[in-house]
């Protein structure tokens, strides 16, 4: 057990600290730029708000405005950034859904979300708020627990998934109070960074490309920050590309990542040959 912790730590400190492929310290960069930045909105754009926040009795006190609806008046609807949520439903769908049941979880969430994310920019009410904030911790739940199997022993894989699990639970109770509202968007970030930390380990470990992939969503997050700290009749369109691009980019991962867990699991552990041609759907 001790040689696999320091296995572990060995393969942990080559990814952050001695990994000469320039991609990945390129989607490393972006990881931490995008994290950073998250953190930056939320206390740009919310901390004024937050005495405020604290005092919230009913949900009809709450509100939150993207770019395009403070340019009218913190109003809705967001049309451009409504209608546009819709594509990451859509893009399982044109896809196809993967095979591994966890990673199939995260798929279904990512349709889901697109039309909470439409019925959320549309009213900007805490309904809608909550159908899209909760699929994507559960989103990112089952992720993170595909990720902790893919890498971990049969003993590690309960232990990380206990604060998975652990973490989720906390993170949905603590969100659906409106007072904390200003702290969605730190706390996830959070919890993506972890799931980011695992695409680089499980990715190395078994070939599995991932810089690309990660670029791309990371594109589209650094177009929606841009729009959020420098809000304009131009810049709004920046949440769209958002929604655009990272289910481009994410959800082709999602495949890469399913497509070498069954790999793995008929072919011995070989995952140096790529086997992926065409949509999940149609692999047998």
């Amino acid at each position: 057990m001790k040689h696999l912790y320091l296995k572990n730590l060995n393969l942990y400190l080559n990814i952050f600290c001695h990994h000469n492929n320039n991609m990945n310290y390129l989607t490393l960069w972006l990881f931490f730029i995008f994290t950073a930045s998250l953190i930056t909105i939320n206390f740009e754009f919310f901390e004024k708000k937050t005495n405020n926040l604290l005092n919230l009795k009913s949900e009809q006190e709450f509100s939150h405005n993207f770019c395009e609806s403070r340019l009218q008046g913190n109003k809705g609807p967001e049309l451009f950034n409504a209608w546009s949520s819709l594509i990451m439903s859509f893009v399982p769908i044109i896809y196809g859904f993967p095979r591994y049941p966890l990673l199939y979880n995260v798929a279904g969430l990512l349709v889901v979300n697109g039309f909470a994310s439409f019925h959320y920019h549309y009213y900007l009410n805490w309904v809608g708020k909550q159908s899209d904030e909760i699929a994507m911790i559960l989103a990112n739940y089952f992720g993170l627990w595909a990720l902790i199997n893919m890498y971990y022993n049969k003993w590690s894989q309960n232990k990380y998934n206990r604060y998975n699990t652990t973490f989720m639970y906390v993170f949905l109770v603590a969100n659906t109070l409106i007072k904390y509202d200003f702290m969605f968007p730190s706390v996830f970030g959070i919890y993506v960074g972890g799931t980011l930390v695992m695409i680089f380990r499980v990715g190395n470990k078994y070939k599995i490309p991932y810089g690309k992939n990660l670029a791309i969503s990371g594109i589209g997050a650094g177009c929606w920050i841009i729009s959020e700290h420098y809000c304009n009749q131009y810049t709004k369109f920046g949440h769209v590309i958002w929604h655009c691009l990272f289910p481009l980019g994410f959800y082709k991962l999602i495949i890469d990542y399913d497509d070498s867990k069954r790999y793995a699991r008929f072919y011995n552990n070989n995952l140096n040959q790529p086997i992926r041609t065409t949509s999940a759907g149609n692999l047998v």
